[in-house]
């Protein structure tokens, strides 16, 4: 019967301190804010279809061309992602609007920092 509880009580615990499957718990940053994920400003990488790098620097050029694009460089030729640096800073719901009427481009996402543990 104890180990029924013991086992109850870690299974709920985490729920009972307000996380959920949908939001994990994760600890705060300064001020008992939770941090935002870490990212370069300015910078997005986006992965295209398979296509020469040059097709694909006309395309990211011509379909960003209201945007203050400030380079484009070449990340991995194997997966076709293109890192994109604006200055300044449009907003990620600006590249995708954009880009989204290309049929080439495959995903968006800012260059998010990664830390080893």
């Amino acid at each position: 019967m104890t180990k029924r509880l013991i086992i109850a009580g870690m299974f709920l615990l985490p729920f009972c301190m307000g996380a959920s499957p949908d939001k994990p718990m994760s600890e705060p940053g300064p001020g008992g804010k939770e941090m935002p994920p870490r990212r370069v400003p300015g910078e997005y990488i986006v992965k295209l279809e398979k296509m020469d790098s040059e097709g694909a620097q006309s395309l990211l050029e011509n379909e960003l061309a209201d945007l203050p694009l400030k380079e484009i460089k070449l990340v991995s030729a194997s997966s076709n992602h293109y890192k994109l640096m604006f200055d300044p800073d449009p907003g990620l719901e600006a590249i995708k609007a954009a880009l989204e009427s290309s049929p080439r481009v495959i995903s968006v996402d800012p260059n998010y920092l990664y830390q080893k543990f």
